[in-house]
């Protein structure tokens, strides 16, 4: 660079320089750099910039992505081999630990303090002493409480450890939830075209009210607006239905071709996914649309009351806000019941094929006879949905702080896509993880549902085993016969006249 350039009285020095987010070059180091930091430092260009680092910096967003996608199937084969280890594992330290803070209290409060333990406590020997009973209490009570109910949680362990095998062996499940929030997106985007279409008929008049106009409606638009908004909400609930009912019909199939995980993966349908689609559009659209209605009848009431709730609220009325919100509560409670209710009707319609009342009693019947296996099942699910879009999501973090940390491409500063904002970039790994884990989440929560269904159904449908005749018979000999000697006699030297009288 010249000392001087002509027609100027400034001199221009050289200097080291760097790229910074692929639109800049700044100094490498000295004087100039806290100058133009201080330039840089306006809230637009510097959005600007972040948003140009993310972008140049694709690259390894696309190998975090690549991690994420490796980690749900990692997840999906731990849930399928150590689901039960993992989750009678973590609650058995969970009791081991409130059992050991609850003991230490009780320790610290009632025995001679041992000064080579830490002190935790909070300083009042009686709180102390009521909340390590509290927390011993609590311990004790969950033992118990998953002694008893060892073989319900085992029941409903097992449908979620299909529910991982299913989606190891039908990767083209994964796809469905993408696929179902696209077909989703775009029927909104098309409803909510034709109703703006359908309130810009209004009559605009004077005096001036909105906007320097008044905007009328007659009752016959009114009446047509109020059709089109409850199409809107039936259309879309039979997306929902159809969605359901196509994960639901791909399940059973695998379920009956596997004979539930126990043949080989091989024996997998192929595309169930698009058998589904093609068995609800052709034969069950009527019970979709029948189970959508009665949805969407009940939440434009719900709806509806919410309105009357705000109004109220706005207006001061205290009387009227608490009558609308406990009829808001009701509807809305009521409403997830009608969900809950449809979605094992569907499980049952892609199971046996029954029209939407008749397939909702029968699934009411049926998993009421294992409510308990459905409320664990539940849980668990919710439990492990936390854990594991938590996990892939922290992966994801952990994979681009390697990158940023070890790859030229985002750590060396003189890299065209060096990222300076790091934490930005963490971020935005963080949340394509989680996406990423969606769909492996919510598959594993409806699959499970269906499993635990499908399960329900073969164990009804199986007929007791009859016991052979050569079976061994233990003829007691002690008190009640709990504690006699194991005399094994065989059913059929029982039948010899004369040998046992």
């Amino acid at each position: 660079v010249p000392d001087a350039v002509e027609g100027c009285s400034a001199s221009a020095t050289a200097y080291g320089s760097r790229p910074l987010a692929g639109i800049l070059c700044i100094p490498d180091g000295g004087e100039a750099v806290k100058q133009l930091r201080s330039h840089l430092q306006h809230p637009a260009l510097k959005r600007a910039m972040q948003v140009q680092e993310v972008l140049g910096a694709w690259k390894g967003l696309a190998i975090v992505a690549a991690v994420a996608v490796l980690m749900g199937f990692f997840f999906c084969f731990l849930m399928e081999t150590c689901a039960f280890c993992i989750f009678w594992g973590s609650l058995f330290t969970f009791i081991l630990m409130l059992g050991s803070a609850g003991a230490y209290l009780l320790y610290e409060t009632r025995m001679v303090r041992d000064e080579r333990l830490p002190e935790v406590t909070s300083g009042d020997p009686q709180k102390d002493f009521i909340i390590g009973c509290v927390l011993s209490g609590a311990a004790f009570l969950i033992l118990c409480i998953s002694c008893c109910v060892c073989h319900i949680v085992n029941t409903a362990l097992e449908s979620f450890k299909q529910a991982a095998d299913c989606i190891t062996d039908i990767p083209s499940l994964l796809l469905q939830p993408f696929i179902d929030l696209f077909l989703q997106t775009a029927l909104f985007l098309f409803l909510a075209t034709g109703l703006w279409f359908l309130v810009s008929t209004a009559q605009m008049g004077k005096p001036a009210e909105i906007g320097g106009y008044r905007i009328d409606y007659d009752k016959k638009e009114y009446a047509f607006m109020a059709f089109y908004v409850f199409m809107f909400y039936w259309i879309m609930e039979v997306a929902s239905a159809l969605s359901n009912f196509v994960i639901s019909y791909a399940t059973q199939l695998w379920f009956h071709y596997t004979r539930g995980g126990d043949e080989s993966s091989s024996a997998a349908p192929c595309f169930p996914t698009l058998q589904g689609l093609l068995a609800g559009v052709t034969f069950h659209l009527g019970t979709f649309a029948f189970g959508s209605f009665i949805i969407a009848a009940f939440r434009v009431f719900r709806d509806l009351m919410f309105l009357v709730t705000k109004q109220a609220s706005d207006s001061g009325n205290a009387v009227l806000t608490c009558c609308a919100c406990c009829c808001t509560c009701c509807l809305d409670c009521f409403n997830r019941f009608l969900k809950f209710l449809t979605k094992n009707a569907y499980m049952d319609t892609a199971l046996n094929s029954n029209s939407f009342l008749p397939a909702a009693f029968h699934a009411a019947t049926v998993l009421l006879a294992h409510a308990g296996e459905v409320a664990t099942l539940n849980t668990a699910t919710f439990i492990f949905q936390v854990a594991g879009a938590s996990g892939i999501a922290a992966g994801g973090i952990a994979t681009c702080h390697l990158l940023c940390t070890y790859w030229p491409e985002l750590s060396d500063p003189e890299s065209p896509s060096f990222v300076e904002d790091k934490l930005l970039l963490y971020a935005v790994a963080g949340i394509i993880s989680g996406l990423i884990a969606m769909p492996f989440m919510t598959l594993l929560d409806q699959i499970s549902d269906t499993l635990l269904f499908c399960n329900a159904i073969e164990d009804k449908r199986t007929p007791p085993q009859q016991v052979a005749l050569e079976e061994e018979y233990v003829q007691p000999s002690g008190w009640c016969g709990c504690c006699s000697s194991s005399n094994k006699v065989r059913e059929s030297d029982m039948l010899i006249p004369g040998k046992y009288g």
